[in-house]
Protein backbone atom coordinates (compact mmCIF):
# COMPACT_ATOMS: atom_id res chain seq x y z
CA UNK A 1 0.00 0.00 0.00
CA UNK A 2 1.35 3.14 -0.96
CA UNK A 3 -0.19 4.69 2.76
CA UNK A 4 3.06 2.90 4.37
CA UNK A 5 5.35 5.11 3.14
CA UNK A 6 4.50 8.42 1.45
CA UNK A 7 6.64 8.84 -1.72
CA UNK A 8 8.70 11.96 -0.78
CA UNK A 9 10.34 9.64 2.47
CA UNK A 10 11.10 6.96 -0.25
CA UNK A 11 13.00 9.52 -2.28
CA UNK A 12 14.43 10.88 0.56
CA UNK A 13 15.98 6.95 1.56
CA UNK A 14 17.02 6.80 -2.07
CA UNK A 15 18.89 9.63 -2.00
CA UNK A 16 20.99 8.44 1.02
CA UNK A 17 21.50 5.45 -0.45
CA UNK A 18 23.01 7.41 -3.36
CA UNK A 19 25.80 9.34 -0.83
CA UNK A 20 26.99 6.21 0.81
CA UNK A 21 29.93 4.69 0.40
CA UNK A 22 30.84 1.29 -1.03
CA UNK A 23 31.38 -1.09 2.37
CA UNK A 24 28.06 0.66 3.54
CA UNK A 25 26.39 -0.15 0.62
CA UNK A 26 27.36 -3.44 1.35
CA UNK A 27 26.50 -3.84 5.16
CA UNK A 28 22.93 -2.69 3.90
CA UNK A 29 22.39 -5.61 1.14
CA UNK A 30 24.39 -8.04 3.41
CA UNK A 31 21.09 -7.50 6.33
CA UNK A 32 18.84 -8.12 3.63
CA UNK A 33 21.10 -10.95 2.23
CA UNK A 34 21.77 -9.74 -1.11
CA UNK A 35 24.59 -10.01 -3.48
CA UNK A 36 27.31 -7.78 -2.79
CA UNK A 37 29.73 -7.63 -6.03
CA UNK A 38 29.48 -5.48 -8.75
CA UNK A 39 30.52 -1.57 -8.89
CA UNK A 40 29.18 1.49 -6.94
CA UNK A 41 26.05 2.33 -9.61
CA UNK A 42 25.28 -1.87 -9.42
CA UNK A 43 25.35 -1.98 -5.36
CA UNK A 44 22.85 1.12 -5.67
CA UNK A 45 20.43 0.09 -7.95
CA UNK A 46 20.28 -3.12 -6.22
CA UNK A 47 18.78 -1.61 -2.70
CA UNK A 48 16.98 0.95 -4.63
CA UNK A 49 15.39 -1.84 -6.69
CA UNK A 50 14.68 -3.54 -3.74
CA UNK A 51 12.99 -0.77 -2.13
CA UNK A 52 11.07 0.30 -4.31
CA UNK A 53 9.58 -2.97 -4.95
CA UNK A 54 8.61 -3.77 -0.75
CA UNK A 55 7.28 -0.47 -1.28
CA UNK A 56 5.20 -1.42 -4.29
CA UNK A 57 4.08 -4.64 -2.57
CA UNK A 58 3.07 -3.10 1.03
CA UNK A 59 5.77 -4.71 2.70
CA UNK A 60 5.69 -2.48 5.77
CA UNK A 61 8.06 -4.92 7.80
CA UNK A 62 11.32 -5.05 5.22
CA UNK A 63 10.53 -1.42 4.25
CA UNK A 64 11.25 -0.90 7.66
CA UNK A 65 13.83 -3.11 8.02
CA UNK A 66 15.86 -2.00 5.53
CA UNK A 67 15.09 1.82 6.04
CA UNK A 68 16.22 1.25 10.01
CA UNK A 69 19.90 -0.21 8.73
CA UNK A 70 20.35 2.70 6.06
CA UNK A 71 20.08 4.95 8.75
CA UNK A 72 22.34 2.62 10.81
CA UNK A 73 25.18 2.82 8.46
CA UNK A 74 25.02 6.50 8.08
CA UNK A 75 24.93 7.53 11.50
CA UNK A 76 23.00 8.75 14.32
CA UNK A 77 20.91 12.19 13.70
CA UNK A 78 20.81 11.48 9.98
CA UNK A 79 18.00 9.40 9.91
CA UNK A 80 15.48 12.19 10.67
CA UNK A 81 17.05 14.41 8.04
CA UNK A 82 14.50 16.55 6.11
CA UNK A 83 14.30 14.76 2.70
CA UNK A 84 16.45 16.32 -0.26
CA UNK A 85 16.08 16.13 -3.58
CA UNK A 86 16.90 13.03 -5.46
CA UNK A 87 20.78 12.67 -6.79
CA UNK A 88 21.40 13.55 -10.09
CA UNK A 89 21.92 10.53 -12.02
CA UNK A 90 21.54 11.59 -15.54
CA UNK A 91 18.82 9.32 -16.40
CA UNK A 92 15.40 11.29 -17.42
CA UNK A 93 12.36 10.27 -15.16
CA UNK A 94 9.40 8.99 -16.67
CA UNK A 95 6.18 11.09 -17.10
CA UNK A 96 4.11 9.63 -14.42
CA UNK A 97 6.42 11.64 -11.61
CA UNK A 98 5.69 15.05 -13.24
CA UNK A 99 3.22 17.24 -11.51
CA UNK A 100 -0.04 18.42 -13.61
CA UNK A 101 2.19 21.99 -13.54
CA UNK A 102 5.67 20.54 -14.75
CA UNK A 103 5.36 18.99 -18.32
CA UNK A 104 7.76 16.31 -19.47
CA UNK A 105 10.48 17.09 -21.99
CA UNK A 106 8.52 15.01 -24.28
CA UNK A 107 5.12 16.33 -23.31
CA UNK A 108 3.89 17.58 -26.23
CA UNK A 109 -0.01 16.72 -26.71
CA UNK A 110 0.36 13.24 -28.27
CA UNK A 111 0.03 11.12 -25.38
CA UNK A 112 1.05 10.64 -21.65
CA UNK A 113 3.24 7.67 -19.65
CA UNK A 114 0.79 5.43 -17.75
CA UNK A 115 2.93 3.08 -15.56
CA UNK A 116 2.14 -1.30 -15.18
CA UNK A 117 1.91 0.15 -11.38
CA UNK A 118 -0.31 3.59 -11.14
CA UNK A 119 -1.62 2.94 -7.57
CA UNK A 120 2.42 3.18 -6.24
CA UNK A 121 2.91 6.65 -7.42
CA UNK A 122 1.54 9.91 -6.30
CA UNK A 123 -0.17 11.89 -8.90
CA UNK A 124 1.14 15.03 -6.77
CA UNK A 125 4.80 13.96 -6.91
CA UNK A 126 7.62 16.50 -7.74
CA UNK A 127 9.63 15.98 -10.42
CA UNK A 128 13.39 15.09 -10.81
CA UNK A 129 16.14 17.98 -11.21
CA UNK A 130 17.55 16.18 -14.10
CA UNK A 131 14.45 15.94 -15.97
CA UNK A 132 14.50 19.96 -15.78
CA UNK A 133 17.90 19.88 -17.61
CA UNK A 134 17.58 17.27 -20.69
CA UNK A 135 15.75 15.24 -22.79
CA UNK A 136 16.43 11.61 -24.55
CA UNK A 137 18.19 11.82 -27.59
CA UNK A 138 19.75 9.00 -30.11
CA UNK A 139 22.90 9.40 -32.71
CA UNK A 140 22.23 10.12 -35.97
CA UNK A 141 21.53 8.07 -38.86
CA UNK A 142 21.38 8.16 -42.15
CA UNK A 143 18.46 6.03 -42.52
CA UNK A 144 16.04 7.68 -40.49
CA UNK A 145 15.62 11.52 -39.53
CA UNK A 146 13.59 12.26 -36.08
CA UNK A 147 10.49 14.44 -36.52
CA UNK A 148 9.00 14.76 -33.45
CA UNK A 149 8.74 12.46 -30.34
CA UNK A 150 4.86 10.93 -30.01
CA UNK A 151 4.93 9.72 -26.46
CA UNK A 152 6.70 10.83 -23.31
CA UNK A 153 9.51 9.18 -21.92
CA UNK A 154 8.85 5.51 -19.94
CA UNK A 155 11.55 4.26 -17.71
CA UNK A 156 12.23 0.85 -17.10
CA UNK A 157 13.12 0.03 -13.86
CA UNK A 158 15.62 -2.40 -12.55
CA UNK A 159 14.42 -5.73 -12.61
CA UNK A 160 17.14 -8.41 -11.45
CA UNK A 161 14.83 -11.30 -10.89
CA UNK A 162 11.26 -10.73 -12.11
CA UNK A 163 9.45 -8.96 -14.94
CA UNK A 164 7.67 -5.77 -15.46
CA UNK A 165 5.88 -3.84 -18.47
CA UNK A 166 5.98 -0.09 -19.21
CA UNK A 167 3.24 1.27 -20.95
CA UNK A 168 2.83 4.13 -23.57
CA UNK A 169 -0.39 5.30 -24.91
CA UNK A 170 0.08 6.81 -28.33
CA UNK A 171 -2.80 9.94 -29.82
CA UNK A 172 -2.13 10.55 -33.08
CA UNK A 173 -3.17 14.12 -34.49
CA UNK A 174 -4.61 14.89 -37.41
CA UNK A 175 -2.16 16.27 -39.06
CA UNK A 176 0.35 13.30 -37.68
CA UNK A 177 -2.37 10.87 -38.99
CA UNK A 178 -2.73 12.43 -42.97
CA UNK A 179 0.95 12.36 -43.19
CA UNK A 180 1.27 8.75 -42.21
CA UNK A 181 -1.09 8.14 -44.95
CA UNK A 182 -0.06 10.28 -47.50
CA UNK A 183 3.93 9.76 -47.82
CA UNK A 184 4.90 5.51 -47.01
CA UNK A 185 8.47 6.86 -45.57
CA UNK A 186 7.08 8.83 -42.44
CA UNK A 187 7.42 5.96 -40.06
CA UNK A 188 6.73 5.38 -35.98
CA UNK A 189 9.76 4.24 -34.52
CA UNK A 190 10.28 2.98 -30.80
CA UNK A 191 13.32 4.16 -29.68
CA UNK A 192 14.92 2.79 -26.57
CA UNK A 193 18.54 3.71 -24.77
CA UNK A 194 20.30 2.21 -21.76
CA UNK A 195 20.70 4.34 -18.49
CA UNK A 196 24.50 5.43 -18.68
CA UNK A 197 24.38 8.22 -15.93
CA UNK A 198 24.61 11.14 -18.80
CA UNK A 199 21.91 9.89 -20.87
CA UNK A 200 19.65 13.28 -20.81
CA UNK A 201 22.69 14.84 -21.79
CA UNK A 202 24.42 12.91 -25.00
CA UNK A 203 23.66 11.02 -27.63
CA UNK A 204 22.28 7.42 -27.05
CA UNK A 205 22.60 4.49 -28.71
CA UNK A 206 19.66 2.51 -29.42
CA UNK A 207 19.65 -0.64 -26.97
CA UNK A 208 16.89 -2.93 -25.51
CA UNK A 209 16.64 -5.10 -22.62
CA UNK A 210 17.91 -8.31 -23.43
CA UNK A 211 14.49 -10.18 -22.40
CA UNK A 212 12.31 -8.06 -23.77
CA UNK A 213 8.71 -8.03 -25.99
CA UNK A 214 6.86 -5.33 -27.83
CA UNK A 215 3.25 -5.27 -28.41
CA UNK A 216 1.12 -2.47 -29.91
CA UNK A 217 -2.30 -2.78 -29.15
CA UNK A 218 -2.24 -6.22 -27.55
CA UNK A 219 -0.82 -8.02 -31.06
CA UNK A 220 2.94 -8.69 -30.81
CA UNK A 221 5.43 -6.93 -32.74
CA UNK A 222 8.21 -9.49 -34.00
CA UNK A 223 11.23 -7.02 -34.64
CA UNK A 224 14.37 -7.61 -33.84
CA UNK A 225 15.34 -5.83 -30.44
CA UNK A 226 19.14 -6.95 -30.34
CA UNK A 227 21.88 -6.24 -32.18
CA UNK A 228 25.03 -7.58 -32.67
CA UNK A 229 27.24 -9.18 -29.76
CA UNK A 230 28.89 -7.26 -28.01
CA UNK A 231 28.72 -4.14 -30.31
CA UNK A 232 27.00 -1.37 -29.28
CA UNK A 233 25.33 0.34 -31.73
CA UNK A 234 24.31 -2.21 -33.77
CA UNK A 235 20.16 -2.31 -32.35
CA UNK A 236 18.13 -0.83 -34.60
CA UNK A 237 14.94 1.05 -33.41
CA UNK A 238 11.05 -0.84 -33.99
CA UNK A 239 8.87 0.10 -36.68
CA UNK A 240 5.41 0.05 -35.41
CA UNK A 241 3.44 1.86 -38.34
CA UNK A 242 1.54 -0.94 -39.10
CA UNK A 243 0.05 -2.04 -36.38
CA UNK A 244 -0.79 1.72 -34.88
CA UNK A 245 -4.25 2.69 -35.65
CA UNK A 246 -3.99 5.94 -37.94
CA UNK A 247 -7.10 7.42 -36.37
CA UNK A 248 -6.99 10.63 -34.81
CA UNK A 249 -7.11 10.69 -31.29
CA UNK A 250 -7.51 7.15 -31.29
CA UNK A 251 -5.76 6.05 -28.14
CA UNK A 252 -3.24 3.39 -29.29
CA UNK A 253 -1.43 0.85 -26.52
CA UNK A 254 2.20 0.34 -26.49
CA UNK A 255 3.07 -1.77 -24.31
CA UNK A 256 7.30 -3.21 -23.22
CA UNK A 257 7.63 -6.38 -20.97
CA UNK A 258 11.01 -6.74 -20.28
CA UNK A 259 12.62 -8.62 -17.30
CA UNK A 260 15.92 -9.57 -15.68
CA UNK A 261 17.84 -6.50 -16.32
CA UNK A 262 20.25 -4.83 -14.28
CA UNK A 263 20.47 -1.20 -15.31
CA UNK A 264 17.60 1.27 -16.28
CA UNK A 265 16.53 1.98 -19.37
CA UNK A 266 14.55 4.54 -21.26
CA UNK A 267 11.63 4.43 -24.28
CA UNK A 268 10.13 6.69 -26.60
CA UNK A 269 8.33 6.59 -29.67
CA UNK A 270 8.59 8.93 -31.81
CA UNK A 271 7.93 9.99 -35.69
CA UNK A 272 10.73 9.41 -38.02
CA UNK A 273 11.33 10.34 -41.99
CA UNK A 274 13.13 7.40 -43.68
CA UNK A 275 15.48 7.67 -45.93
CA UNK A 276 16.12 4.15 -48.65
CA UNK A 277 18.68 2.96 -49.88
CA UNK A 278 18.25 4.25 -53.31
CA UNK A 279 17.70 7.66 -51.79
CA UNK A 280 21.32 7.47 -49.83
CA UNK A 281 22.96 6.19 -53.03
CA UNK A 282 21.77 9.42 -55.04
CA UNK A 283 23.27 11.22 -52.52
CA UNK A 284 26.65 9.55 -53.04
CA UNK A 285 27.14 11.04 -56.78
CA UNK A 286 27.65 14.08 -55.55
CA UNK A 287 30.89 13.46 -53.17
CA UNK A 288 33.24 11.59 -55.76
CA UNK A 289 37.14 10.80 -55.80
CA UNK A 290 38.49 12.10 -58.92
CA UNK A 291 40.43 9.87 -61.52
CA UNK A 292 43.36 12.93 -61.44
CA UNK A 293 43.20 12.86 -57.17
CA UNK A 294 43.85 8.95 -58.24
CA UNK A 295 46.22 8.96 -60.07
CA UNK A 296 48.61 11.80 -58.07
CA UNK A 297 48.13 9.77 -55.45
CA UNK A 298 49.12 6.24 -56.92
CA UNK A 299 52.32 8.52 -58.83
CA UNK A 300 53.61 9.66 -55.53
CA UNK A 301 53.55 6.04 -54.42
CA UNK A 302 55.85 5.34 -57.56
CA UNK A 303 58.29 8.27 -57.28
CA UNK A 304 59.00 7.25 -53.58
CA UNK A 305 62.28 5.52 -53.47
CA UNK A 306 61.47 4.07 -50.33
CA UNK A 307 58.56 2.50 -51.54
CA UNK A 308 58.99 -0.44 -53.83
CA UNK A 309 55.91 -0.45 -56.18
CA UNK A 310 54.12 -3.58 -58.77
CA UNK A 311 51.34 -4.03 -60.39
CA UNK A 312 48.24 -5.55 -58.46
CA UNK A 313 45.65 -7.18 -59.16
CA UNK A 314 42.17 -5.92 -58.55
CA UNK A 315 38.57 -7.47 -58.49
CA UNK A 316 35.66 -5.65 -59.80
CA UNK A 317 33.17 -8.02 -57.33
CA UNK A 318 31.75 -6.05 -54.39
CA UNK A 319 33.73 -7.96 -51.62
CA UNK A 320 30.00 -8.26 -49.51
CA UNK A 321 27.33 -9.29 -52.84
CA UNK A 322 29.97 -11.15 -54.46
CA UNK A 323 28.69 -9.12 -58.02
CA UNK A 324 29.98 -6.74 -60.18
CA UNK A 325 30.15 -3.54 -58.54
CA UNK A 326 27.27 -0.86 -59.91
CA UNK A 327 28.33 2.29 -57.89
CA UNK A 328 32.04 1.74 -56.58
CA UNK A 329 32.36 3.22 -53.22
CA UNK A 330 35.06 3.39 -50.88
CA UNK A 331 35.78 5.48 -47.52
CA UNK A 332 38.12 8.90 -47.29
CA UNK A 333 40.01 7.83 -44.80
CA UNK A 334 41.00 4.14 -46.08
CA UNK A 335 44.55 4.11 -48.00
CA UNK A 336 43.54 0.86 -50.64
CA UNK A 337 41.82 1.71 -53.93
CA UNK A 338 39.71 -1.13 -53.99
CA UNK A 339 36.24 -0.34 -54.00
CA UNK A 340 32.86 -2.12 -52.98
CA UNK A 341 29.26 -1.67 -54.02
CA UNK A 342 27.54 1.64 -52.76
CA UNK A 343 23.98 -0.23 -52.98
CA UNK A 344 25.36 -3.45 -51.06
CA UNK A 345 27.08 -1.55 -47.93
CA UNK A 346 24.18 0.26 -47.07
CA UNK A 347 21.39 -2.31 -47.09
CA UNK A 348 24.18 -3.75 -44.99
CA UNK A 349 23.74 -1.11 -42.52
CA UNK A 350 20.36 -1.02 -42.45
CA UNK A 351 19.96 -4.34 -41.13
CA UNK A 352 22.94 -3.85 -38.74
CA UNK A 353 24.43 -0.31 -38.52
CA UNK A 354 28.22 -1.70 -37.76
CA UNK A 355 29.46 1.18 -39.95
CA UNK A 356 33.17 -0.42 -41.04
CA UNK A 357 34.48 -1.16 -44.10
CA UNK A 358 34.22 -4.29 -45.76
CA UNK A 359 37.64 -4.17 -47.15
CA UNK A 360 40.05 -2.77 -44.21
CA UNK A 361 37.71 -2.93 -41.29
CA UNK A 362 38.26 0.92 -40.17
CA UNK A 363 35.54 2.16 -38.95
CA UNK A 364 33.24 4.95 -40.93
CA UNK A 365 30.84 6.82 -41.12
CA UNK A 366 27.71 7.68 -44.17
CA UNK A 367 29.66 11.19 -44.67
CA UNK A 368 32.76 9.81 -45.36
CA UNK A 369 31.62 8.02 -48.49
CA UNK A 370 32.71 8.33 -51.60
CA UNK A 371 32.07 7.47 -55.50
CA UNK A 372 35.60 6.48 -57.00
CA UNK A 373 35.59 7.94 -60.48
CA UNK A 374 38.82 5.72 -61.43
CA UNK A 375 37.31 2.66 -60.53
CA UNK A 376 34.20 3.60 -61.86
CA UNK A 377 35.85 4.60 -65.42
CA UNK A 378 37.36 0.63 -65.42
CA UNK A 379 33.94 -0.87 -64.90
CA UNK A 380 32.15 1.13 -67.72
CA UNK A 381 35.42 0.45 -70.32
CA UNK A 382 34.64 -3.67 -69.39
CA UNK A 383 32.52 -5.87 -69.60
CA UNK A 384 30.19 -7.60 -67.70
CA UNK A 385 32.27 -10.60 -68.11
CA UNK A 386 35.42 -9.11 -66.56
CA UNK A 387 36.12 -9.60 -63.19
CA UNK A 388 39.73 -8.13 -62.27
CA UNK A 389 42.12 -5.89 -63.91
CA UNK A 390 45.64 -5.30 -63.35
CA UNK A 391 46.62 -2.01 -62.14
CA UNK A 392 50.15 -0.45 -63.05
CA UNK A 393 52.33 1.82 -60.42
CA UNK A 394 51.43 4.83 -62.99
CA UNK A 395 47.95 4.14 -63.17
CA UNK A 396 47.67 2.17 -66.28
CA UNK A 397 45.43 -1.02 -66.02
CA UNK A 398 44.39 -3.98 -68.63
CA UNK A 399 42.24 -6.45 -68.16
CA UNK A 400 43.78 -9.43 -65.93
CA UNK A 401 45.67 -11.93 -68.02
CA UNK A 402 46.07 -9.35 -71.32
CA UNK A 403 48.59 -7.26 -72.03
CA UNK A 404 46.37 -3.74 -73.31
CA UNK A 405 47.58 -1.28 -71.21
CA UNK A 406 45.29 1.56 -70.98
CA UNK A 407 47.43 4.71 -69.52
CA UNK A 408 46.64 6.59 -66.90
CA UNK A 409 42.63 5.10 -66.12
CA UNK A 410 41.15 6.35 -69.68
CA UNK A 411 39.08 4.19 -71.24
CA UNK A 412 39.66 1.01 -73.03
CA UNK A 413 39.72 0.98 -76.87
CA UNK A 414 36.56 -0.46 -78.95
CA UNK A 415 37.04 -4.38 -79.31
CA UNK A 416 37.63 -4.29 -83.10
CA UNK A 417 40.49 -2.15 -82.75
CA UNK A 418 42.99 -4.89 -81.52
CA UNK A 419 42.67 -7.55 -84.38
CA UNK A 420 44.52 -11.27 -83.46
CA UNK A 421 48.15 -11.21 -84.66
CA UNK A 422 51.20 -13.88 -84.26
CA UNK A 423 53.67 -12.41 -81.94
CA UNK A 424 56.55 -10.83 -84.01
CA UNK A 425 59.72 -12.50 -84.44
CA UNK A 426 62.40 -11.46 -81.75
CA UNK A 427 64.80 -8.69 -82.23
CA UNK A 428 62.27 -7.05 -84.95
CA UNK A 429 63.91 -8.74 -87.63
CA UNK A 430 61.83 -9.80 -90.97
CA UNK A 431 60.72 -12.94 -91.86
CA UNK A 432 63.13 -14.58 -94.48
CA UNK A 433 61.36 -16.61 -97.10
CA UNK A 434 63.11 -19.54 -98.72
CA UNK A 435 62.75 -20.58 -102.06
CA UNK A 436 63.83 -24.07 -103.40
CA UNK A 437 65.68 -24.84 -106.12
CA UNK A 438 64.86 -28.40 -106.96
CA UNK A 439 62.90 -28.59 -110.03
CA UNK A 440 61.08 -31.52 -108.58
CA UNK A 441 59.83 -29.22 -105.48
CA UNK A 442 59.19 -26.92 -107.68
CA UNK A 443 56.96 -28.81 -109.30
CA UNK A 444 55.69 -30.31 -106.32
CA UNK A 445 54.30 -26.99 -105.26
CA UNK A 446 56.31 -26.78 -102.26
CA UNK A 447 57.87 -23.79 -102.14
CA UNK A 448 55.00 -22.24 -102.87
CA UNK A 449 53.63 -23.64 -100.18
CA UNK A 450 56.02 -22.44 -97.87
CA UNK A 451 55.34 -18.87 -99.15
CA UNK A 452 51.68 -19.23 -98.72
CA UNK A 453 51.82 -20.67 -94.93
CA UNK A 454 54.61 -17.13 -94.19
CA UNK A 455 52.03 -14.91 -95.78
CA UNK A 456 49.17 -15.94 -93.51
CA UNK A 457 51.06 -16.11 -90.48
CA UNK A 458 52.96 -12.34 -91.01
CA UNK A 459 51.62 -9.28 -89.20
CA UNK A 460 49.19 -7.34 -91.57
CA UNK A 461 49.74 -4.03 -92.72
CA UNK A 462 47.91 -1.10 -90.33
CA UNK A 463 47.65 -3.86 -86.99
CA UNK A 464 51.44 -3.94 -86.21
CA UNK A 465 50.81 -0.37 -84.07
CA UNK A 466 48.24 -1.57 -82.05
CA UNK A 467 50.57 -4.62 -80.75
CA UNK A 468 52.26 -3.89 -77.37
CA UNK A 469 56.06 -4.04 -77.16
CA UNK A 470 57.24 -6.04 -74.73
CA UNK A 471 57.78 -3.11 -72.62
CA UNK A 472 54.14 -2.26 -72.47
CA UNK A 473 53.12 -5.66 -71.16
CA UNK A 474 52.57 -6.40 -67.58
CA UNK A 475 55.26 -7.58 -65.20
CA UNK A 476 54.97 -11.35 -64.77
CA UNK A 477 52.50 -12.72 -62.14
CA UNK A 478 55.03 -13.79 -59.73
CA UNK A 479 55.86 -10.27 -59.07
CA UNK A 480 51.91 -8.90 -58.74
CA UNK A 481 49.69 -8.32 -55.68
CA UNK A 482 46.19 -8.53 -55.47
CA UNK A 483 43.84 -5.70 -54.14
Amino acid sequence: MASILSREELEADIAIVKSLLNSQLKNILRSEHMMVSGVKSMLQNRIISYMQRRHEEGDVARLTRIRNTIREVRGAGNASASAPAPAATGGIVAANTATPSQSPPYQNGHGQFVHHHPSSWGSNAPASSTFQHGRLSFKDSPFHTILEPLTTVGECKIRETTRDTVELKLTLTPTVTARLTTDPNIRILVYCAADNGLTSFTKSDVAFPAQVELKVNFDAVPAKLRGLKNKPGTTNPADITRYVRKKANYPNKIDLVYALTTKRYFVVVNLVQRHPVDELVKRLQSRVITTEQVLQEMRSKADDPDIETTSTVMSLHCPISASRIRTPCRSAICTHNRCFDAESFLLLQEQAPTWTCPVCNKVTTYESLQVDLYVDNILKSTDEGTEQVTIEPDGGWSVYGEGNVIEGGGAAPPAAAVQTAAPATPGGSDVEVLEIDDDDNNKSGVAGGVKKEVSETSTPLGVSSQIPTLSQHTPSRSGSARW
